[in-house]
């Protein structure tokens, strides 16, 4: 009998640990404007290397999440602005619109 197996999908550790932080964030468990250990104590705290929490923390403050307070390394648990939500949102339904027209 032959299995039927499907491809797996590896993740990568920087999305992991991106997906740990911002779980932290999003359940409150870690309130808004809350200081983030460093990037060296998140990875001893997690096991990966430093470049990996490092390019973890790139990927949230791209999506809103973290924030670096100016002139500092502090980093600061933060929420999402409208427009950071609503632009790359209305894009995307823009562009699933498009598909959907192309395909009908």
């Amino acid at each position: 009998m032959a299995l039927n197996l499907g491809k797996i999908k590896a993740e990568r550790t920087y999305q992991m640990v991106a997906r740990s932080i911002e779980e932290e964030v999003l359940s409150g468990r870690v309130a808004p404007g809350e200081s983030l250990p460093s990037e060296e104590k998140l990875a001893v705290q997690l096991g990966v290397n430093r470049s990996t929490v490092r390019e973890a923390l790139r990927v949230l403050e791209q999506h809103g999440l973290v924030r670096r307070e100016p002139g500092r390394k502090k980093l600061l648990a933060s929420i999402p602005r409208h427009s950071e939500v609503s632009e790359p949102l209305s894009a995307a339904m823009m562009a699933m619109k498009l598909v959907c027209q192309t395909f009908a």
